[in-house]
């Protein structure tokens, strides 16, 4: 059993080092669509205040959903090979 205790030990020590290894990678993806969050956040409120200049800028969800697909659309059509989030945020 003391062997069997071991063997375990050393698998769950390499599932952890595993672990940090992936959630390093995940953090420095999710660092990448950081200002393409801030950018999507500032169009919304934007896009949600126009209301008050006038009521017929009204948005519902469901045109803010097409508009932010259209723009996402509308940048891979401009460089289908454009892999970074960066080149796709310009």
């Amino acid at each position: 059993t003391l062997n069997d205790s071991k063997t375990i030990s050393t698998e769950v020590t390499e599932s952890v080092k595993v672990a940090e290894t992936t959630m390093v990678k995940i953090d420095a993806a999710r660092e990448n669509y950081r200002p393409c969050g801030v950018r999507t956040a500032a169009l919304f409120f934007v896009l949600n205040d126009l209301v008050s200049v006038d009521p017929m800028y009204q948005f519902s969800l469901d045109a803010y959903v097409q508009l932010f697909t259209m723009s996402i659309d509308k940048s891979s059509e401009k460089n289908p090979m454009c892999g970074s989030v960066e080149e796709r945020i310009e």
